[in-house]
């Protein structure tokens, strides 16, 4: 009787697994990796369709233009670039858009050509990273990278910056602000996720056409591209939760919009609960007949020696005196000295009016008073 063996069923790596494998790095040591793996592969003989340049393959410098139209800035910036340098632009903002020009180094120009798209590990970086401080080794290559809320910075550690404080102050963060260190696997984990979230903008910014045949760029081949790049944004937008992400972002944005009215009312609320407590107080104070005793006692005392109180105000926490008096100094002195009072104080300078002088005195009445009037 024959056997018969079953042939064992091959798995297939998770869609997010594949998807993620388009995507391909190279560090400054001219390591290929691919995907999230942290470990070196061979050069792929082809193109691939996306390739993260190192951190240490590039030059990077940001500028600043009040040019609302992304298409008349990228005309005004192609008339002046060179052919080591590619420049992205950012969104409009704050009145301006900020560009990032990248100056490949000798080692990353032939890289042009190795790629469809091509995109800095800064930019990337700053797509997938939350707010905060970073340390960056990877192939002898260490670098700091500072997220803000809008925009970030990278900075190359040299015998200059060697250490997190000095790199804190180069980049104008807060001294106690914690420094999370990035190992090389992490990094590359990071690198298929900050690629999904840049989006169609960047990656057509990334573009490279056949650079090395033409010495320009083609345009990008949407019939063909549009498959690709609509599954991978579909399937990122699924498989990490972008589809939240986009939606609490809109949210963020009604936020800021009702911001300002939501501040003034809280505003309005706390001013408005503070002034209800001392209204309350106040009103337990004057329905307090031992209270409304010592206060006037307090200006009976503050009348004598020749003062004259031309006016009187109160509230939970202190009266205010002023009036005019031969001796505004021993008026204090006598106020303070009474038995109820635990402070008195100017609440002004005085001032000489022809022989007399205008006070202002702040007192405070004791606690111990104040809990026997209760």
């Amino acid at each position: 009787m024959a056997e018969t063996t079953e042939r064992p069923q091959q798995t297939k790596p998770p869609l997010s697994a594949r998807l993620a494998s388009l995507v391909w790095r190279v560090n400054q040591q001219l390591q290929w990796l691919q995907g999230s793996s942290a470990t070196p592969s061979v050069a792929p003989k082809r193109r691939v369709p996306c390739l993260v340049l190192g951190r240490g393959l590039y030059q990077e410098a940001w500028q600043s233009y009040n040019i609302r139209s992304a298409s008349a800035l990228k005309k005004i910036l192609q008339q002046k670039a060179q052919p080591q340098q590619l420049q992205f632009i950012g969104p409009w903002q704050d009145n301006q858009r900020r560009v990032l020009t990248l100056t490949l180094n000798a080692d990353a120009m032939p890289l042009r050509d190795k790629a469809y798209v091509l995109l800095p590990e800064s930019l990337v970086l700053g797509a997938a990273l939350p707010r905060g401080l970073y340390q960056i080794n990877d192939a002898g290559q260490n670098y700091f990278f500072y997220q803000q809320e809008k925009q970030w910075q990278t900075l190359l550690q040299s015998k200059l910056v060697n250490d997190a404080n000095k790199a804190r102050l180069a980049l104008g963060c807060s001294s106690e602000m914690p420094l999370k260190e990035l190992t090389p696997a992490q990094l590359q984990a990071l690198i298929p996720k900050g690629v999904s979230k840049l989006g169609l903008a960047y990656w057509q910014q990334g573009w490279q056409g056949n650079t090395a045949a033409t010495g320009s760029k083609q345009p990008l081949p949407w019939p063909q591209l549009m498959a690709t790049v609509a599954i991978i944004g579909a399937s990122y937008l699924a498989l990490s939760s972008g589809y939240l992400l986009v939606k609490q972002q809109l949210l963020s944005s009604q936020l800021e919009t009702i911001q300002p009215q939501v501040s003034e009312l809280l505003q309005q609320q706390s001013r408005l609960q503070q002034a209800r407590s001392n209204l309350a107080q106040l009103n337990d104070q004057l329905n307090d007949g031992a209270y409304v005793n010592q206060f006037w006692q307090l200006i009976a005392q503050a009348s004598e020696n020749g003062t004259t109180i031309s006016y009187v105000t109160s509230d939970a926490a202190r009266i205010t005196i002023g009036g005019e008096s031969p001796d505004a100094l021993a008026l204090l002195k006598r106020l303070h000295a009474l038995p109820q009072v635990e402070a008195a104080e100017f609440a002004a300078p005085v001032r000489d009016n022809r022989g007399v002088q205008a006070f202002r005195i702040d007192v405070i009445l004791k606690a111990s008073t104040q809990e026997s009037q209760a």
